[in-house]
């Protein structure tokens, strides 16, 4: 019969030093927390025995040496921790978990075959006097991106696998053509496509060129394409610097603050292993007789929140 299961892995004594985030918690100026410590859980749904989870742990979630772990239903209740309280953490529906995908591609590595899905999350434990207030403070100041994130205070409830849509899925004609400055401004805002207005008038002027008016996908894609992850507007905008100090205010102007300084440190130091660098869309540096070639992508759902 088809589970989901919760496996808690732990860092044990001496192995989690929290000592920044107890730095944190003081700069928000909370006092009476004494210290935290933290977890890793993964929340796997399938059909599978004892004997399996115990493998799953052993050789693919666990390092003996500096963890232990426990497991069991994701919904039975766990047992309070005295003197403290508990914040969990997790990914919201449809957020790409990287983490997750990884141990089901090596679960069936594995043979593991009888495991459909796995989601993962965080459990803090924070100890000391507070108060339940405080306690959301914490959780959404410092430990929850409620972008892409939810928490509980006290036991998480997981979401595994694919989520449930609502609605009949199909594009919709967005009537831009007819629009004037100030509504493709909200256009902009409310799609949440983070376009100024002058990229909006360029899209407008397009599709009046076209002789009709764009679909929401068209619109999404255009503005993923131009965002500040893909393109780096910020990075290769001309900046004006203005900075004030008792000696006066200094005023300089920046053209383009990739070339200023990280692609004009990296030409100065001129490193005979960097083959190139700043030119495409990888970097290349010698390896021995080889070339290695790295690109690093960090696009997420929902990727028009937070461009």
């Amino acid at each position: 019969m088809e589970a989901i299961l919760r496996i808690e892995v732990i860092a044990r004594a001496g192995e989690t030093p929290a000592d920044l985030l107890l730095e944190d918690i003081s700069a928000l100026g909370i006092q009476g927390v004494e210290r935290v410590e933290r977890s890793t859980l993964y929340f796997v749904a399938g059909d599978i025995d004892r004997s399996e989870v115990e493998r799953l742990c052993r050789e693919l979630l666990v390092d003996p040496i500096v963890q232990t772990v426990t497991w069991g239903a994701a919904d039975a209740p766990l047992a309070p921790v005295p003197g403290a309280a508990r914040i969990e953490v997790g990914l919201l529906p449809g957020v790409t978990d990287t983490v997750a995908d990884n141990v089901l591609a090596r679960a069936r590595l594995l043979g593991l075959t009888g495991i459909h899905a796995v989601s993962t999350g965080e459990s803090y434990r924070v100890y000391g006097n507070i108060s339940e207030h405080v306690v959301r403070t914490i959780a959404e100041k410092l430990l929850c991106n409620g972008v892409i994130q939810y928490y509980e205070i006290g036991q998480l409830a997981p979401h595994v696998g694919a989520p449930t849509l609502h609605g009949s899925p199909g594009a919709r004609t967005v009537p831009i053509r007819e629009l004037n400055d100030s509504q493709l401004e909200t256009l902009s805002r409310e799609g949440l496509l983070a376009l100024d207005l002058a990229e909006m008038q360029v899209i407008q002027r397009y599709f009046g060129d076209e002789g009709r008016d764009p679909t929401d996908v068209e619109l999404e894609s255009l503005a993923q394409t131009w965002s500040d992850h893909c393109v780096h507007k910020t990075f290769k905008a001309i900046v004006q610097y203005r900075e004030t100090t008792d000696q006066g205010t200094t005023v300089e102007e920046i053209d383009s603050l990739i070339r200023t300084y990280l692609q004009a440190a990296t030409n100065a130091i001129d490193a005979p292993f960097v083959r190139s660098a700043f030119v495409d869309n990888a970097g290349i540096i010698a390896f021995g007789e080889h070339e290695l070639s790295f690109k690093a992508e960090t696009h997420n759902h929902p990727s028009a929140l937070e461009p």
